[in-house]
């Protein structure tokens, strides 16, 4: 599956954990969306999920920021990456970020799920979509991929 938003997705509250919606689908075999939230595993095997967020953080100081996996609704061990977001360019201008990640995990059983997850340590930060221009694409607030590869 080859899934997308291209909506911003704000951190509601600071701290607190916040599940990583996608509006939408390029390609899917054997793996599915579900609730735009849920990453549905049709057979059991192994499987690699890569992500790209664009990260933003529009206040004028350093913030945190850090992503997870939860499997059939438990955090994944080892799978957190944190992210230090510098302060904004300007009051119009926030500053962002690239984070990725790519873990290769065994799905159980057939329709066993994985959610991405993400908190911050303030709501200034979001997952950002830009725009399209005249002559570049818009980009997506975040990016998964997942393939079976076993």
């Amino acid at each position: 599956i080859s899934i997308y938003d291209t909506g911003s997705q704000n951190l509601a509250v600071s701290g607190s954990e916040q599940v990583v919606t996608f509006s939408s689908v390029w390609a899917e075999s054997g793996v599915s969306l579900e609730d735009n939230r849920r990453i549905k595993f049709n057979r059991a095997g192994t499987y690699k999920f890569n992500f790209v967020a664009q990260v933003s953080n529009s206040d004028n100081a350093v913030h945190s920021t850090w992503f997870w996996i939860k499997y059939n609704g438990s955090n994944f061990p080892n799978s957190t990456t944190q992210i230090t977001l510098n302060p904004r360019k300007n009051s119009s201008t926030p500053s962002a970020q690239l984070m990725s990640i790519s873990i290769i995990g065994v799905a159980q059983n057939d329709n066993d799920y994985i959610e991405l997850y993400w908190t911050g340590d303030s709501t200034t930060q979001s997952l950002r979509e830009t725009p399209a221009t005249s002559i570049v694409p818009e980009t997506p607030s975040i990016i998964a991929n997942i393939e079976r590869v076993g």
